[in-house]
């Protein structure tokens, strides 16, 4: 997951909010995507939560930072069963007490420390189970771009072209437009893309700082 800081102005209501040192999260994904995902994928959802108010359009948006969440370390304590030798006094054959040694299962607790890390909002979950957020997080994590971006669409429409698009592309699987997604086997979303959607980037524009958006545009329009 990366933490990506963002600066620039939005549109509410016909009027013109300025914002600067708005933290953005998304899945990994290649350089020349981060600008891409912040202003089309990232920043109405999460803005609108920290504003307040409805993001009508971008007007503009630069990336001032970006860095990786690195993982929690937490800290657990954990019980285990161990062998443990204990010397005890019992009779012989001769009816004499004599010492020996037997073993006992005792439960010893052992603090450990493991490393938590942050996931996308659509790890774990069925495709046709998530929500708006969840559908941008599982679009960058496959760099799926036709997933439909949030409000472009009735949410079912959407689930339904995520289906089809992570079918097609990652899993490679020939899947008609006018399937039936009611009908069809849902799958889980895992932790990590093993595989990823190829298209080109706008890496000559992501950190120059320079270039304006002036409307609230799909991916392929903002390369």
């Amino acid at each position: 997951m990366l933490k990506v800081t963002v600066s620039g102005a939005f549109r509410s209501n016909n009027e013109l909010n300025d914002f600067s040192n708005i933290e953005l999260t998304m899945p990994d994904c290649p350089d020349e995507w981060i600008k891409s995902n912040a202003i089309n994928r990232c920043f109405a959802m999460q803005a609108e939560k920290q504003f307040k108010k409805r993001i009508d359009s971008i007007h503009s948006l630069y990336v001032d930072h970006v860095e990786k969440i690195e993982p929690k370390i937490v800290k657990e304590t954990l019980v285990e069963v161990v062998d443990v030798p204990v010397k005890v006094k019992e009779k012989d054959a001769t009816g004499k007490m004599v010492e020996v040694e037997k073993i006992e299962k005792r439960e010893v607790e052992k603090e450990v420390e493991r490393k938590v890390y942050e996931l996308p909002l659509c790890a774990g979950k069925k495709i046709k189970s998530l929500d708006w957020e969840e559908l941008q997080h599982f679009a960058m994590m496959f760099c799926l771009r036709s997933v439909p971006l949030y409000r472009s669409c009735d949410l079912r429409t959407a689930r339904q072209i995520a289906y089809r698009e992570y079918v097609n592309k990652i899993l490679g699987k020939a899947l008609e437009e006018d399937y039936d997604f009611g009908a069809a086997a849902d799958f889980d979303v895992p932790e990590t893309a093993t595989s990823v959607a190829k298209y080109q980037g706008n890496a000559d524009k992501i950190f120059d700082g320079t270039d304006k958006i002036d409307e609230h545009k799909a991916p392929e329009e903002n390369k």
